[in-house]
């Protein structure tokens, strides 16, 4: 098995990091491979957002947990089964904004290449990831303006996905590929 098949078929969500940083080195090269994702007509509708400030990670936790708890009980619920956190400790937040004059979804799937190119560069340097779609909660509410200034949010842009960065405090295990969710035609 080739490294690249290896490295995707070893990832696993990591739901328990080791607080310390990370070197701005791996942070530059993660973030750049999340920039030389493809996307439909070259387009690029992206920017990503490297969070590595501890008070702001906070921030966005306390409101995107509030914010969950006020509109999705059961997404709290589970959550809080999982420790409580909705960073799980990480030390880096990724975050992808994408660009709000794309209204038909097509920014979404460019995002989503963006959020897999991260979690693999990361895999592929030993750095742990949680692709987190929660950390939009913590700028749908009261503070969106505040949170969405603090993060350095370019003009024009809103919340598309995050990745979590951060060495494993817990090693996770991949799951088990489903072959039966393949069918051949032809």
């Amino acid at each position: 098995m080739n490294e690249t098949l290896h490295l995707i078929f070893k990832r696993s969500s990591c739901r328990d990091f080791d607080p310390t940083p990370l070197s701005h080195e791996d942070l530059k090269v993660i973030a750049k491979a999340g920039v030389a994702a493809p996307s439909g007509m070259n387009a690029q509708p992206w920017h990503i957002g490297v969070i590595t400030d501890a008070d702001i990670i906070t921030e966005l936790e306390v409101e995107g947990l509030a914010n969950l708890k006020k509109t999705d009980i059961a997404g709290y619920t589970r959550i809080q089964l999982r420790g409580g956190t909705l960073f799980y400790h990480a030390p880096v937040i990724a975050v992808i904004w994408v660009r709000d004059s794309y209204k038909s979804g097509a920014e979404l799937l460019d995002c989503g290449i963006v959020t897999q190119n991260i979690a693999l560069a990361a895999q592929s340097l030993g750095i742990a990831s949680c692709i987190c779609g929660f950390a939009n909660y913590a700028f749908v509410g009261e503070r969106t303006a505040e949170l969405t200034t603090k993060c350095r949010v370019p003009e024009g842009y809103r919340f598309g996905m995050s990745v979590l960065l951060g060495r494993a405090d817990t090693a996770g295990t991949a799951h088990e590929p489903d072959e039966e969710k393949i069918t051949f035609v032809g």
